[in-house]
């Protein structure tokens, strides 16, 4: 039985045919892709951004590529969350009793000058 991370020595990222078709080598870079993620070079995402976006609008996840490297990935976004709500005030903030100063008060000039006369 072989290694299921067995692959050949293939190092053109998207012709590489191998058990983990899914990934792709270049140099230092090792990145997973996204099953059924679609693989697309800059200058086309660019020249059909607006098709591309209705694919994305559709659920499909692009990985963006520039000279075989991935360099973003593109899906859609996710779920707006529940808009913040602003609840009434319970009391007045004249009625909000804030804690005491902190004592005592320290003139950081005087600590300054205190300190370059000792050196």
């Amino acid at each position: 039985m072989s290694d299921p991370l067995e692959f050949s020595a293939c190092f053109a990222p998207l012709r590489c045919r191998s058990k983990l078709d899914n990934m792709t080598r270049n140099g230092h870079n090792l990145v997973m892709r996204k099953k059924g993620a679609k693989t697309v070079g800059v200058a086309e995402f660019k020249a059909k951004l607006s098709g591309y976006l209705r694919q994305v609008r559709a659920g499909r996840t692009l990985t963006i590529v520039s000279h075989g490297i991935p360099v973003a990935q593109v899906g859609p976004a996710s779920p707006p969350r529940e808009k913040l709500r602003v609840r009434p005030a319970t009391r007045r903030l004249e009625d909000i009793k804030l804690p005491p100063p902190i004592e005592p008060m320290i003139d950081s000039l005087s600590l300054i000058l205190e300190d370059r006369q000792k050196r």
